[in-house]
Order: C-alpha cells, then structure tokens, then sequence
C-alpha cells in the first residue's frame, strides 16, 4: 500500500513537473 502510494506520489510530482516546464519553456 505505501509503495502503491510511493508511485503514484511519483508519477504526479512527474507530471507536475513536465507541465511546470512546459509553460516555461513557452515564450511570453
């Protein structure tokens, strides 16, 4: 169960993170 929540904690900062660098990698 904590390696379930482990992952998925994981894959969202991932998201989070992808997206973040996303906008700013986008001109203004």
């Amino acid at each position: 169960y904590d390696r379930w929540i482990s992952t998925y904690a994981g894959h969202s900062l991932s998201i989070l993170d992808r997206l973040k660098d996303d906008l700013e990698g986008q001109p203004e």
